[in-house]
């Protein structure tokens, strides 16, 4: 996500074994079923409440701006124990890290500024600790072997903090115009909420939101159907052609809401699966159920050729979606 000059402590996404293993072993302890099931809690009158201030711009809102970005943002705020007072601050850091059009000076003076961002708030919970997940991960340092240091915690939660939000929000904005755009699809969903937990491993599977494939080092031969290719090479892995591989999905250009498709690849697959899968699928479940709940009438008030896109980001999505009920 940073490039060569973010490879700072922490930041271990795009780290080999066992430096990965390390670092990703700090944060499973974090990540429980129990915290989770207290944030669904929590996510839950998040939803509410922001599908209520949506309301209140109406009757025309952009769900961009009034509900998907807010929802994961206050989300990683909870999560990490960052006052959601400084959102626009990490927002904009984390735009700028992943637009495409920015310079590298640009990115590195917003990689630095969020570093220094967090290092602060890292100082801040060793002396105020709260229950919120950096406390916790900096508590279990005291009886660790080998203690993180400042720098190491600080990495690894700006890593949370931005691979938190930008990607969850632009599910919930793209998963949402998919489903207005299959009517069909929508009618089931609507009928019968029980399938949302479905419909969201395949909005997932077809929608394919990041946009630059993973870059891999080949380290011995490999042989892949008919192709040998030789260790030392360099191979690009594509997520969204995998989700759309018919050897694996039957029909995959076609939404299925009802497909399970449980092997799809949006969150990645082997040691580097996402850590927070699970708190972007209550994310996205308490979302699509609660936004359709509250609004059952909801459509676009453009035309489908007037949405503006996201394409000069890593992460695709829609800009705007203006919507109205």
């Amino acid at each position: 996500m940073f490039g060569d000059r973010f490879e700072r402590p922490g930041l271990f996404s795009s780290q080999d074994p066992p430096v990965h293993g390390f670092y990703r072993k700090q944060l499973t302890g974090q990540f429980t079923v129990k915290r989770m099931k207290r944030l669904e809690q929590r996510i839950e009158q998040i939803v509410a409440d922001q599908l209520e201030y949506m309301a209140s711009r109406g009757p025309v809102a952009d769900l961009v701006a009034d509900f998907a970005l807010p929802v994961p943002s206050l989300v990683i705020c909870e999560l990490l124990g960052v006052d959601y007072s400084e959102h626009a601050f990490f927002e904009q850091q984390t735009a700028t890290l992943l637009s495409v059009k920015t310079t590298p000076e640009q990115v590195i003076a917003a990689g630095d500024a969020l570093a220094a961002f967090m290092l602060k708030l890292v100082r801040q919970k060793r002396n105020e600790p709260d229950d919120a997940l950096l406390s916790g991960l900096i508590e279990a340092q005291r009886e660790a072997e080998r203690p993180l240091t400042d720098d190491e915690l600080a990495g690894i939660a700006m890593m949370l903090l931005t691979a938190g939000h930008e990607t969850t929000a632009n599910m919930l904005g793209l998963g949402t115009l998919t489903l207005l755009h299959h009517p069909e699809q929508l009618a089931k969903l609507k009928a019968d909420m029980s399938l949302v937990d479905t419909a969201v491993e395949e909005l997932l599977r077809f929608n394919g939101i990041i946009r630059i494939g993973q870059v891999r080092l080949v380290t011995q031969d490999v042989q892949i159907g008919r192709r040998l290719i030789p260790a030392g090479s360099s191979v690009v892995a594509s997520g969204m052609a995998a989700n759309r591989d018919p050897e694996k999905f039957e029909n995959p250009d076609e939404l299925d809401i009802t497909r399970g498709a449980v092997h799809h690849v949006a969150f990645g697959h082997g040691i580097h699966q996402c850590l927070g899968q699970q708190l972007a699928r209550i994310e996205l479940r308490v979302g699509y159920r609660r936004l359709f709940d509250r609004f059952p009438d909801l459509r676009l008030a453009i035309p489908l050729e007037d949405v503006t896109w996201r394409t000069d980001t890593a992460i695709y999505g829609v800009r705007e979606l203006p919507v109205t009920w």
